[in-house]
């Protein structure tokens, strides 16, 4: 297989990660997701992993939570743009990571801070 160099990944980057280093940054993530999914012998399980092995590194907040998505995203439009492969599993996994990660956090700030207020408008209008 043609190694894939994503050009914001530096040969010392790629060297570190290879030898097992976590990622460390959104762009070393998507770099990281684009190899192991055309590799093939990953789950979705073991994609989960690697995109909560970012999260164990940095801080748990919105803004890196919204770079595993992106990097998600990246990988699976980068992986098709490359060699027009749809791989599936991808997007199947930002909707676990969404639902599993993304979903909660969003759920705890809105008891800590309070919804958006179109939201609330529209929630009471419904019921």
């Amino acid at each position: 297989m043609e190694e894939i160099i994503i050009p914001y990944i530096d040969a010392e980057s790629r060297k570190q990660i290879k030898l097992g280093r976590p990622p460390l940054t959104a762009g070393e993530l998507n770099y990281i997701l684009c190899i192991v999914v055309l590799s093939g012998c990953l789950t979705e399980a073991d994609l989960m992993q690697i995109c909560m092995s970012y999260i164990g590194h940095t801080k748990c907040d919105y803004q890196h939570m919204n770079d595993v998505v992106g990097a998600l995203d990246g990988a699976f439009r980068e992986i098709i743009r490359r060699t027009g492969r749809w791989m599936f599993i991808l997007p199947d996994t930002k909707r676990r990571f969404q639902r599993k990660v993304v979903a909660p956090y969003e759920d705890r700030k809105i008891r800590e801070n309070g919804d958006i207020e179109v939201i609330t408008n529209i929630i009471r209008e419904s019921k």
